[in-house]
């Protein structure tokens, strides 16, 4: 119960002064400690409309995810069947990679450069990541086997 601010008669609820017919403010509810709950904030329909994913950050998630089946056996399998040489998907493994690295790139400079209107930064870093995870573990596997590769055809040549 409160008190009119003009007459002092005391006021149920929200609504106008018995006596003074003066329209009281809108009380907030409280909690316990006595302090006013504040209504949630939502942002505006305008701002959910204007943010927008960054394309090639989704560009560079799928390529790079696309580089590891094409260099292992499981994108192989289909292409052996029309004929295509064995070099082909590990190369376009490679390409994908780079272009996923790439992309990547390019999408967290934009997303950053643009402010609030552009989304998709982990994605463009996950995208980063597995491209950059994918050339380091090719790269080790290049650095170790042309070793054994060109040490096992001169040994069979006559050590």
């Amino acid at each position: 119960m409160t008190q009119c601010g003009n007459c002092g008669t005391p006021v149920e609820g929200n609504g106008p002064c018995p006596h003074c017919q003066r329209v009281l403010p809108q009380r907030q509810k409280q909690d316990p400690y006595g302090t006013a709950i504040p209504f949630p904030a939502y942002p505006s329909a305008s701002y959910l409309e204007e943010q927008r994913r960054n394309p090639l950050a989704v560009i560079s998630i799928a390529c790079s995810l696309a580089s590891f089946p094409l260099f292992t056996n499981l994108g192989d399998a289909p292409l052996s069947a029309l004929g295509v040489p064995r070099i082909v998907p590990a190369v376009t493994a490679v390409v994908l990679a780079i272009a996923a690295v790439v992309s990547g790139s390019v999408a967290r400079r934009q997303i950053k450069s643009s402010g609030e209107t552009q989304s998709g930064s982990g994605i463009a870093l996950a995208g980063i990541i597995v491209g950059i995870v994918f050339l380091g573990v090719l790269f080790i596997l290049i650095l170790f086997l042309t070793p054994l590769i060109i040490f096992g055809h001169l040994c069979r040549n006559g050590c």
